[in-house]
């Protein structure tokens, strides 16, 4: 029985074919167009009714399918009878309104390699596992693969978490100090000397703004229009900014660590910089966090900034800390070491001054995913993350989960649906702003006598703040 539908423009008939051999090489066998349709029968008829009688639709997104009237059609189809879709983005490019509307909600799976079938091959079992109900997930992104497993059973998050509380003991870095290992005068006289010559070449702040303060990137902050400058002669830096996630269905607030692009730029007068781009900003702000690492001196620098709407101000006092190595011995063979499905803590490898990544792979006998770093035993490592201790949770107000979900902020998906919902459940002024605009230009939403509603709301609200 063909359970699985694909959905494809037919100038990615290649494509969809190929998708279509792995699966059904995999025991997963495909409705597929044209080559399903009987000659002679009704293609809109045969197409009905193979969605209908289908459990999942594979929609391979491409630049031709994100135009396409007829696939829009058949995700709607499958959408009303409650088929499984599974987008497999192929491009880069946005969805369209309409399809950003219909599948706003739905798991996507990005094929980082099209040459490559292995990718293919990870989706094709994951369906055929949720077709025999032996699982209700899949990868939210195909970027892992199957394998053996991990060779040593040791969590490393849990380390890094009990070495980060060696490292930072106390709030107070003079508390800290008394409690840590005793520095002799001489050596806290060489660090304070290290942090002051260093202060100054590392941290040049050189604001940027775009010309065209007419795009809604400029508006809002998003775009790449906001950079700022480090150099590099002494040492590399990297810089991380510190965004807002809301985390569903509890909607509490949880702060994450995410690096910065930079891109080298080397001047005439041989002075080295690299250019920090900021993609966009939070309404409220977003914390820095940059660490150096001088070179050939076994320190990091840590310093804090923040960022608000178009202006970095960055501290002029960094805490300058040693790193020691994580693990002992004479092994240089690179060791995968367990790890939390998600983690708070940075882990950088200072020799190339790059974030060491968590990787996942898929365990068969467990029909789950697996977690861990890969690292060198003996190597010296450098760890750190915004808070290692638990706090009461934060429970996002009502306009800043609406917020999150009308711009696709905060770790939400985007979905005008639900932003109206709690745009109207916060009874801000800022959210019947946000309201108006909605009923006003969205293409699928958009109605006067709400606009009006809504703009009567504002009205009201404007003048009991002036009150």
């Amino acid at each position: 029985m063909k359970t699985v539908f694909i959905s494809h423009s037919s100038n990615d008939a290649v494509l969809a074919k190929n998708l279509c051999d792995i699966f059904e090489s995999r025991g997963v066998y495909c409705w597929i167009a044209p080559r399903d349709i009987p000659y002679g029968e009704n293609w809109a008829g045969e197409i009905v009714s193979a969605i209908e009688g289908s459990k999942v639709m594979i929609f391979i997104f491409t630049p031709s399918s994100n135009k396409s009237e007829q696939v829009l059609n058949e995700i709607n189809l499958a959408l009303q009878n409650g088929v499984t879709v599974i987008p497999l983005q192929l491009s880069d490019e946005k969805y369209n309104r309409p399809l950003r509307y219909l599948l706003s909600l739905r798991q996507w799976i990005q094929v980082k390699n099209p040459d490559s079938n292995e990718e293919i091959e990870l989706l094709a079992e994951r369906v055929k596992l949720f077709l025999n109900g032996k699982t209700n997930e899949f990868p939210s992104n195909a970027s892992g693969g199957f394998f053996d497993g991990i060779d040593v059973d040791i969590n490393l998050d849990d380390e890094l978490e009990a070495k980060f509380a060696e490292l930072f003991p106390k709030d107070n870095e003079a508390e800290a100090q008394t409690e840590a290992e005793p520095v002799s005068p001489l050596r806290k006289r060489l660090l304070d000397r290290i942090r002051k010559n260093y202060l100054e070449k590392l941290f040049i702040v050189d604001e940027k703004d775009e010309e065209d303060d007419s795009s809604e990137g400029a508006q809002d902050g998003s775009g790449k229009g906001l950079y700022f400058e480090a150099s590099q002669q002494e040492g590399e830096t990297l810089v991380f900014i510190v965004r807002k996630r809301i985390s569903c269905p509890s909607y509490e607030v949880e702060f994450v660590s995410e690096e910065l692009e930079r891109v080298s730029d080397d001047s005439e007068d041989g002075e080295n910089t690299v250019n920090y781009f900021i993609d966009y900003v939070d309404k409220e702000g977003n914390p820095l966090v940059l660490v150096t690492f001088p070179r050939e001196k076994n320190v990091a620098l840590v310093n804090m900034g923040f960022i608000y709407d178009r202006e970095i101000r960055i501290s002029k006092n960094p805490m300058l800390m040693e790193f020691k190595s994580l693990f002992s011995g004479n092994d240089p063979t690179p060791k995968k070491y367990r790890a939390k499905e998600s983690g708070r803590i940075i882990f950088i490898d200072p020799e190339t001054c790059t974030v060491v990544h968590r990787q996942k792979h898929f365990d068969r006998q467990t029909n789950k995913w697996d977690y861990y770093y890969e690292v060198v035993p003996n190597k010296k490592y450098f760890a750190f993350a915004m808070n290692t201790n638990k706090p009461e949770p934060i429970v996002a107000d009502a306009f800043t989960v609406g917020y999150g979900y009308y711009k696709g902020r905060y770790g939400l998906t985007q979905n005008v649906l639900e932003a109206v919902e709690w745009f109207d459940r916060a009874d801000t002024e800022e959210a019947y702003r946000c309201l108006c605009e909605i009923f006003r230009d969205d293409p699928l939403l958009s109605d006067k006598e709400d606009f009006e509603y809504y703009a009567q709301k504002l009205s009201e609200a404007g003048e009991n703040s002036e009150k």
